[in-house]
């Protein structure tokens, strides 16, 4: 290819798809093969419910190099002004009248 069209020859080195040539960059296919199993069992889950009652996530991160899930998220902390407090979904909406719900 390098002799015969060096123009893709240079496209695909630049792409890393060359062997010997440019950056050794896996494979993305088993990555995004990967993601679509991933929403597929979210799917599954959230129809079926094998994960468990706490198994569905809205945000799931999977580290590849670990094997590990993780499913980001605040904890609540009783302490806290914003979370600990009743009727919290208010706080950050700029569009309620009187504003946050406060005595004007």
């Amino acid at each position: 290819m390098k002799r015969s069209n060096p123009d893709e020859y240079e496209r695909r080195k630049a792409e890393a798809y060359v062997i010997g040539e440019g950056n050794p960059s896996p494979a993305v296919v088993l990555f995004t093969t990967e993601v679509a199993i991933m929403a597929m069992q979210e799917l599954v889950h959230r129809l079926q419910g094998f994960r468990g009652e706490d198994g569905a996530a809205a945000h799931r991160v999977r580290k590849f190099h670990l094997t590990t899930d993780r499913k980001p998220a605040a904890i609540l902390n009783s302490n806290c002004p914003v979370c600990g407090t009743v009727g919290s979904q208010s706080w950050g909406r700029g569009d309620v009248i009187p504003f946050l719900n406060l005595v004007e």
